[in-house]
């Protein structure tokens, strides 16, 4: 596919822009819906794939997967079909960025957010299960996030509906690094497996790496299958260990000890974002699943102990007969006893009604300012940011300070101040120039200025001088941000020539080589019998030397016979110049020319070739004779 596509309009509707993501198959477009006059993405199927019914039939089960799945966490399909042999797909265009390329740019993202972005995936998912389809591809090049922060889920090219809620893979296995063991053994498949690849993709939003690599994918998938991944709080100590649960939890390798469905784990995910116990799935025993609980703990010793006592004192009752009074001191007792526990039971459940009145404070450093405050309106907490000072790590309007510590527990409506980057202090400096001045002295000017040295490269240069500075790539006067770095060519000085041999190579050759080397070229005739004509017999200055670009040279040919100087004719008579040629025994021809001057007449006017040239004894000489 290439960029002939640009400007044709896909059934006289979609018009294509220009070209924005390239994959295995297929090229995303952004393209314009000129009937509804919005943008859109335009997916088309690579031209080589157009012919092969397998790949036709899997673009077009994604069309019709995504055009029947309606979320605000997967991305939309307006319309598919074929046009003029070209298979398309229209989305809706999204601002944003793949998950992958936002962990690729800034490293590892903030716990909290991640467990944001993965609720919203698990919303996702929880769709597509619902329908009893699997994605079989979850990664972070298939997620993206809009500049909003909502996830749009991608990619459903092979997507499996199940059977009864089972699929088993066929031929495509998905991506390596993020396939759960199952998919990777070629298993049946259920949701679970998705749950496995959002495990991962979770890891590398903690930890901004992934459990398992390898060589090859046979090794990764083998590592899937054999290896325990290591906790994310091994390559990042800080993540909360909250979350370190439910991410190892959803990597087990049996899926039995997985969450069972996305709803489960999207309830996890919320519990920690509100603070509240986890209720990690465990594992199953006698078909009835085993709870695991993390967090806050009721104590509920006091109920066992009423009950203990009831026990007993029904117990006594039956072995025993007491009198009326020492029934009614039992009595008496029991209601004494039951009347502590619901008093006790009471001030815990005030202090249970305390507790869920209080948040933990999250870690918002180098949060951006808008989530953190959408963040901390779901924890019932307010924000405020107190003051701003210029950071070089901490991007712009991102927190760098809160005024209460992380993990701190805080009643409800409680405000916090925020110290906010302002981002890179920008210092301006103006460019000084630099031409014409020496390497060592360009570099330290520079450095005075506050900028930094860019790329050094030499040319030849016929007038600037050795090790001086020909060009810079900032001009001179311009004012740029400190540490800003300026290109240089140095001169390497005037270019210098070797003469080659040219000796024994034909004068046409001889010359046309010379003048590529950048050498002009002057040719004089020689007398040599032993070579033939035309056959270069010397050059000056002789091969080896060393001269300057654009130098004359002066190569030698042979004329192959002796040569004699032509006399010096002019104003002579002509019966004498004819005495002189015939005693040189050179031939010649005679032209008239008339002439008013009376002493011209039956004198040499002009002669060809002029005095002093060289010629062979067979060539004739032209003399121009006036009458």
């Amino acid at each position: 596919m290439n960029d002939k596509l640009l400007g044709i309009r896909i059934s006289g509707r979609y018009e294509i822009l220009n070209k924005i993501a390239s994959g295995g198959m297929s090229d995303v477009y952004l393209g314009k819906d000129l009937k509804l006059d919005r943008k859109v993405a335009v997916k088309i199927l690579h031209e080589s794939y157009s012919s092969n019914r397998n790949f036709t039939a899997r673009f077009e089960k994604e069309a019709r997967i995504l055009a029947n799945l309606k979320s605000p966490n997967i991305v939309t399909v307006y319309d598919w079909g074929e046009f003029d042999g070209l298979y398309f797909i229209i989305m809706e265009f999204l601002n944003g960025k793949s998950l992958k390329e936002i962990i690729e740019k800034e490293g590892a993202i903030e716990p909290l957010l991640a467990a944001e972005y993965s609720v919203q995936i698990c919303k996702a998912l929880a769709l597509a299960h619902e329908g009893n389809l699997i994605h079989r591809d979850i990664k972070p090049q298939n997620i993206m996030i809009t500049e909003e922060g909502v996830i749009k889920v991608t990619d459903f090219g092979i997507a499996k509906f199940t059977a009864g809620d089972i699929t088993k893979t066929i031929n495509i296995l998905g991506t390596a690094h993020y396939i759960s063991p199952e998919q990777a053994q070629g298993k049946i498949l259920d949701n679970r497996s998705d749950i496995y690849s959002l495990g991962i993709v979770m890891y590398e939003m903690l930890t901004s790496d992934i459990p398992f690599r390898g060589g090859s994918s046979i090794d990764i998938s083998l590592r899937h299958i054999n290896e325990e991944p290591q906790p994310p709080s091994a390559i990042r100590p800080a993540i909360p260990k909250k979350i370190e649960k439910i991410v190892m939890r959803c990597l087990e390798k049996n899926p039995d000890y997985r969450y069972q469905n996305v709803e489960s784990l999207e309830l996890d995910l919320q519990n920690f974002l509100e603070g509240k116990p986890l209720i990690v799935k465990k594992e199953q025993k006698n078909g009835r699943e085993k709870l695991w609980f993390f967090g806050p703990k009721v104590d509920y010793r006091y109920e066992s102990q009423f009950e203990r006592s009831f026990e007993k004192y029904k117990l006594k009752n039956k072995r025993i007969m007491f009198g009326l009074i020492s029934l009614c001191s039992v009595a008496v007792t029991a209601f004494i006893v039951f009347l502590t526990l619901f008093l006790i039971t009471g001030l815990k459940a005030d202090s249970l009604a305390n507790n869920l009145n209080l948040v933990v404070v999250p870690q918002m450093h180098d949060m951006d300012y808008k989530a953190a405050k959408n963040l901390l309106l779901n924890y019932g907490l307010i924000i405020e940011a107190r003051d701003s000072i210029y950071s070089d790590s901490v991007p712009e309007n991102h927190i760098i300070e809160q005024s209460i510590e992380p993990g701190t527990e805080l009643k409800k409506n409680t405000i916090l101040y925020v110290t906010l980057s302002r981002g890179k202090e920008i210092l301006m400096v103006s460019v000084p120039n630099l031409i014409g001045i020496s390497r060592s002295s360009a570099i330290t000017q520079l450095e005075s200025c506050g900028l930094s040295v860019g790329k050094i490269s030499e040319e030849y240069n016929d007038t600037i001088k050795k090790d001086a500075v020909i060009v810079q790539s900032i001009p001179a006067g311009l004012m740029v941000e400190k540490k800003t770095g300026v290109d240089l060519i140095i001169s390497k000085g005037r270019e210098l020539i070797t003469v080659p041999d040219v000796k024994g190579y034909d004068y046409i050759y001889a010359k046309t080589y010379l003048e590529s080397l950048g050498l002009s070229v002057d040719a004089k005739r020689k007398t040599d019998t032993a070579i033939k004509p035309g056959i270069v017999i010397g050059i000056e200055p002789m091969e080896g030397s060393a001269v300057l670009k654009n130098s004359s040279v002066v190569i030698f040919v042979s004329t192959g016979e002796q040569l004699i100087s032509v006399p010096d004719l002019l104003n002579l008579n002509f019966e004498i110049a004819q005495q002189i040629l015939a005693s040189f025994d050179i031939g010649f021809e005679i032209h008239y020319l008339d002439v008013d001057n009376l002493e011209q007449r039956n004198s040499v006017i002009e002669q060809y070739p002029a005095a002093g040239e060289q010629i062979a004894l067979k060539d004739k000489i032209i003399l121009f004779v006036g009458q």
